[in-house]
């Protein structure tokens, strides 16, 4: 005698949960490519389409004729006074780059991830509609609410982010309702930068040419050792290596010390040694620095570049090899799921590591330029495996 679905809750429910999956033509695969077309694809329709939305130079237009009564120039100004001007440019383009980059890269992350919770609580309803049928216990339902409820925590500070860093560049410009590009622009090879070609050392001269006090500075210190005489700091010289190698040897910090007995100290002597030491420090700062930016360039560029081109394009693979087997009932719906958000993770690094090096390009080529150099903070890895939930 056959049952009757009404004679048995279980046995209805079950009936329910398999006619709802049955609407989609290849089955559970259907529902995930339903995310196109549900959360994703009608936050994507409220934005621009890709390409569109206003242009890095649009922005900084925007700043610049905000702020025109402060940095239009009046005629007549000294080359110090104009130097230090360009530097002041330098310094807000520089602020208004980096915000524009971090709020399209916050943007473009805030779409995968809102794919990435989809496909997050697709899983939690199948695996609600798994308990129901009796083929889940309850702790492997609790583990997919609970990854769902993780991927929306994560799409809260998405959407903060994205948020605070559109606020910020609508501050910079003095704007408000910027839209924004959907995506960052293309990443290009290195080689034909003459700046990450040359020597650290010959673009600190570059950047020491452009600082305005430069240059009275060493007018000032060729002042001073003209009065204290090359002889007296000669002198110095000599006496500081001894006192340095009594006080190693020895051991003892007191071995340095001053003592007019034997060496000459006068005003002369210490303004122009003071003027060395501060040309010297500025120099070396300037060398370090430039040296730590160009290779925080290069590597940043490296990774951007890994990740785009060869984690992310594995990744895809991956996801599509997992389509087939899902396909073929050689792996489950919840392996299929798993790769589609180790797929959507990858491009959430690769948008971090493009906008890491965009902005520290940018930091860069502002402190060839003069300005202070700002590294930007660096995104955190994320793991592109997928676990095997089991069960299909």
């Amino acid at each position: 005698m056959a049952l009757s679905a009404d004679a048995d809750p279980q046995l209805s429910d079950w009936r329910a949960a398999n006619d709802t999956v049955g609407k989609f033509l290849r089955g559970h695969i259907d529902i995930l490519r339903a995310e196109a077309k549900s959360g994703a694809g009608a936050v994507a329709a409220k934005r621009t389409t890709a390409g569109d939305g206003m242009a890095l130079d649009q922005v900084k237009a925007l700043a610049l004729k905000a702020r025109a009564t402060e940095l239009f120039l009046p005629a007549g100004l000294s080359a110090a006074e104009r130097q230090l001007h360009a530097v002041t440019v330098s310094q807000l383009l520089l602020e208004v780059e980096q915000a524009w980059f971090a709020a399209v890269g916050a943007h473009e992350v805030l779409q995968l991830q809102t794919n990435a919770t989809e496909a997050a609580l697709i899983g939690q309803e199948l695996a609600i509609r798994m308990g129901v049928i009796g083929n889940w216990g309850a702790d492997r339902v609790l583990a997919a609410q609970m990854n769902a409820q993780a991927q929306q925590l994560k799409l809260l500070g998405a959407q903060s982010l994205a948020q605070q860093n559109l606020l910020l560049l609508e501050s910079l410009v003095m704007t408000s309702g910027i839209e924004l590009p959907e995506s960052l622009p293309a990443l290009r090879g290195l080689g034909a930068r003459a700046d990450l070609r040359a020597s650290p050392s010959e673009l600190a001269d570059q950047r020491l040419a452009r600082m305005p006090d430069y240059a009275a500075s060493l007018t000032t210190q060729k002042q001073w050792q003209a009065l204290a005489g090359q002889e007296a700091l000669a002198q110095w010289a000599q006496y500081t290596d001894e006192r340095i190698a009594v006080a190693l040897q020895s051991g003892d910090a007191s071995a340095l010390v001053i003592d007019p007995s034997q060496i000459l100290w006068n005003h002369n002597v210490k303004e122009a040694l003071h003027a060395n030491a501060a040309i010297m420090a500025l120099q070396a700062s300037t060398r370090n620095t430039m040296a730590r930016a160009q290779a925080l360039v290069q590597t940043s560029h490296a990774q951007a570049l890994l990740l785009a081109n060869e984690i992310v394009p594995l990744a895809m693979q991956a996801e599509e090899e997992a389509v087939y087997q899902y396909n073929g009932m050689f792996i489950s719906t919840w392996n299929l799921l798993d790769q589609y958000r180790a797929r959507v993770e990858a491009q959430i690094a690769a948008v971090g590591a493009q906008m890491l090096f965009l902005q520290t390009d940018v930091a860069f080529k502002a402190y060839l330029a003069g300005a202070e150099f700002r590294a930007p903070n660096a995104t955190g890895a994320s793991d592109f495996g997928a676990n095997d939930a089991g069960g299909h």
